[in-house]
This record gives structure tokens, C-alpha cells and sequence, in this order.
């Protein structure tokens, strides 16, 4: 197949490009701001490199690029975070030491309370195979576990499961 045929015209973006669209689109900056306003993290310095909003970014970006160097993944990422305003142009990619230390800054809070902002049900009561009777399955269990956790329907609980 002709490449040309494949754009139709139109730019064709990266993989990473892809996956950094989807994760800005389900993690507005505004939810990561809450969650680092709430934890109490704010940026050392106003203009740092690396404020929270961003550290929180690169860290799910990591998970999501597990195999590639820190640095690698900060190069490959700051261009479409800029894009999606996230990161200013005027930065330069971080080091990975300096990734590493601002994740410590960050703390493993921000990205709990991010979780809990923006993580909701997707499975609505026509979604099959969502629904064991009025049990909506909500997360695999373990691998070697097997089966699901269960949710009561119209019951809400912060614990999965009956």
C-alpha cells in the first residue's frame, strides 16, 4: 500500500504521540492540579523544570513506556506534551536524575488522589458482559487468582466487591 494513501493528506502521528493524547484527554491537568493542591505539593520554584503537573505526567508516561530510558521517554514525550500544553517550549527534557527527584518531591500521593479524580465506571447497564445479575464486575483480580470483583448495583462503596 502506498505510505501517501495512508495520511490521505493528513499528518500521521507517532505511537507516542497516540498514547500521550489519550492519557491528557482522561487526566485533564486540571484533576492533577487538585490532587497536588490537595497533597499539599506545590513547585519549588516558580518556572522550575519540572512542576508537579508535569513529574505527574512523566511518571504515567513511564508506566507506559516501561522499557525505554528515563531520558528517552522525557525527549520523545515533551514535544506532544507541549502540544497539549502541558510543557513549555522553553524547557529543556529533563536529566533522569532530575526525574528521579522530582518523582521523590512528588511524593506517591498526587498520583493516588489523580486516580481517584478522573477513575469512574465506563460500563453502563446495556454494556454485556459488564454484569453478573446485578453485580457490575469492576476489576480483574490477579492473574493468579482468576475470576473478578464484584459491585452491587446502586451501592456505593469505596471497597470492590460484595
Amino acid at each position: 500500500m502506498d505510505q501517501a494513501a495512508v495520511g490521505a493528506g493528513r499528518p500521521v502521528a507517532r505511537p507516542d504521540q497516540v498514547s500521550l493524547g489519550v492519557l491528557v484527554a482522561a487526566v485533564p491537568r486540571f484533576k492533577v492540579d487538585e490532587a497536588a493542591a490537595v497533597c499539599g505539593v506545590a513547585e519549588l520554584r516558580p518556572g522550575g523544570k519540572l512542576p508537579p503537573h508535569v513529574t505527574a505526567y512523566l511518571a504515567m508516561v513511564l508506566c507506559l513506556f516501561a522499557d525505554d530510558e528515563a531520558e528517552e521517554v522525557a525527549q520523545k514525550v515533551t514535544g506532544s506534551l507541549s502540544e497539549f500544553g502541558v510543557w513549555d517550549a522553553a524547557w529543556e527534557p529533563p536529566t533522569s536524575s532530575g526525574i528521579t527527584q522530582a518523582r521523590k518531591r512528588l511524593g506517591r500521593d498526587v498520583l493516588r488522589e489523580t486516580f481517584y479524580r478522573v477513575a469512574e465506571p465506563v460500563a453502563t447497564g446495556e454494556t454485556r458482559g459488564a454484569w453478573l445479575r446485578q453485580w457490575r464486575l469492576v476489576t480483574p483480580s490477579p492473574p493468579e487468582g482468576g475470576g473478578f470483583s464484584l459491585c452491587r448495583l446502586g451501592v456505593a462503596t469505596d471497597q470492590p466487591g460484595p
